[in-house]
């Protein structure tokens, strides 16, 4: 059970709506990514997996930097942020996937892609700590867990509907007079949407255009991604960043200022009575 208290804090639910956001981004991304390498770029399934490296790679290494800087700063505000900006941008960059872009250009989104995720992905469980009890930092964590989950189902089904309406869309106005495929490949298409196509039989014309289909489909799937990301940073704005404290550690004599500023007050206390004795 999910205790509704949680959902009292603002931050917490801004975070939670961050969370089922980017979840929804990264698990349906990783569902379609090997479309778009295996349908358009003619990538095999090695291949394909090969371009998964530079995305985890800089996850992870992004991940470690960035709990560096939170343990030596003691704040995270700046590290989601800049990781939910990075992950927008990367997003925005797949608008430019199709079957003439260099491999070098791909790699170098998903280079982006991976620090953004690696400076969003765990820092965010920090922020959930730091805005919730102590005593309720395990259901908290669970909580968010689950709405990530959650929004990686949601994604991927959303995701699908997109790209498959995308190609049915793209394939309802061809005809023998419009088109280079036959009927027979359009129905198989219509059949078979999230198989990979082959293209043995097929013509330079045919495997262009059957690639161009697919890129227009993958195309509107990357449009539903950049609103999720722009959530995700509106959101980020507006969390409070005490520490990384839980709420109930949090005291309000944690600042230099305000301990300078109690032993001002305490040495002016003082000088007062030594006057009033002296009177």
């Amino acid at each position: 059970m999910i205790p509704l208290r949680l959902f009292k804090s603002p931050s917490l639910c801004l975070l939670y709506l961050a969370t089922f956001c980017f979840g929804a981004t990264y698990f349906s991304f990783t569902y379609y990514m090997p479309y778009h390498f295996q349908m358009i770029k003619g990538k095999d399934e090695i291949g394909t997996a090969i371009f998964l490296l530079p995305l985890v790679l800089m996850q992870a290494l992004s991940s470690i930097i960035c709990g560096r800087i939170i343990s030596f700063t003691g704040h995270y505000f700046y590290v989601v942020q800049a990781g939910y900006l990075l992950w927008l941008l990367s997003v925005c960059l797949l608008i430019l996937w199709k079957k003439t872009l260099p491999d070098g250009i791909h790699i170098l989104i998903l280079f982006i892609m991976g620090t953004g995720v690696g400076a969003a992905f765990q820092p965010s469980m920090v922020a959930v700590q730091a805005n919730c009890k102590k005593a309720e930092r395990a259901v908290a964590i669970s909580t968010r867990n689950v709405l990530r989950s959650l929004g990686g189902t949601v994604g991927i089904a959303i995701g699908s509907t997109i790209v498959s309406n995308s190609v049915l869309k793209e394939l309802k106005p061809l005809n023998s007079s419009n088109s280079n495929l036959s009927p027979e490949t359009i129905n198989y298409i219509k059949g078979h949407i999230y198989e990979k196509i082959p293209l043995t039989n097929l013509n330079n014309q045919q495997i262009n255009e059957i690639k161009d289909i697919y890129t227009a489909a993958l195309r509107n799937y990357y449009y539903f991604l950049i609103p999720l990301m722009a959530i995700c940073v509106i959101t980020a704005m507006f969390v409070k960043d005490n520490g990384l404290k839980a709420l109930d550690e949090q005291t309000p004599i944690d600042t230099k200022d305000f301990i300078e500023r109690k032993k001002d007050l305490e040495s002016s206390a003082s000088s007062m009575t030594v006057k009033c004795e002296n009177v």
